[in-house]
């Protein structure tokens, strides 16, 4: 609660640390020499454009509000509206976990822990140019990447997706909204209270779980009869 005129120096941002998914290597970087965040917010904000959907524990809260906040300042691009998946509100929305935190979670499903830093002097050494500091709060972030995906991972198979992977790669609406598999079952049919009906769908490589209309229901059919009788026509030509 500091009034804006007793603010000494703008806040900027330290370090970003992000990774591909199924990509071993994390990449980071840092402020220049000058503790400017410009030159780093350029480079990563390209990573960004090129994302399908970016993950953070609680990202739409924080880390995109301050990635807006930094690329205005410099005038660098940042899109409208950036696609996310924040694994922060998935817990709180889909979830009873005792705490929300990355860290318990992480540890409530056996996936390693967040590192620790030291406290808040990390952040005061950094500020001061200690190179040592500034190399452990990377590690820091790092971890946290490596952590995060393994959360992400776990809770992506028990949550509702924000956007459709099959749809996403050009595939079927009837493919699996996670993962974008092929190979699913039926898994019944579920009546809507207004008289309707939507098919239940269970993919058989991510184990996800899903409905669909009539209508998609019915085009998987139809891919169905032509691929049977497509393999038929095959073994009959052989």
């Amino acid at each position: 609660m500091i009034p804006h005129d007793n603010i000494i120096e703008l806040n900027k941002i330290i370090c970003i640390s992000w990774k591909w998914q199924d990509q071993n290597k994390v990449v980071s970087l840092t402020w220049d020499k000058d503790q400017s965040d410009k030159h780093m917010l350029e480079m990563f904000m390209k990573q960004v454009e090129l994302a399908d959907e970016c993950v953070a524990h609680n990202g739409d809260k924080y880390d995109i509000k301050w990635l807006r906040t930094r690329c205005a300042y410099h005038s660098i691009y940042c899109p409208d509206k950036i696609d996310s998946y924040d694994t922060l509100k998935k817990a709180r929305r889909q979830f009873n976990f005792n705490s929300n935190k990355l860290d318990y979670i992480a540890k409530f499903f056996g996936l390693g822990k967040k590192m620790e830093t030291g406290g808040f002097q990390l952040w005061v050494d950094v500020l001061q140019n200690d190179k040592s500091a500034l190399d452990k709060m990377v590690k820091y972030c790092e971890q946290d990447v490596l952590v995060l995906e393994k959360v992400f991972n776990k809770l992506y198979s028990y949550s509702e997706v924000n956007k459709h992977t099959g749809v996403e790669y050009g595939d079927h609406r009837w493919t699996c909204p996670k993962c974008g598999s092929q190979k699913i079952r039926s898994n019944g049919v579920r009546t809507l209270k207004s008289g309707t009906t939507r098919n239940r769908l269970r993919c058989q490589t991510c184990n996800g779980g899903w409905s669909v209309s009539s209508s998609v229901y019915r085009s998987y059919l139809i891919w169905q009869d032509e691929k049977k009788k497509k393999k038929k026509d095959r073994n009959n030509t052989d």
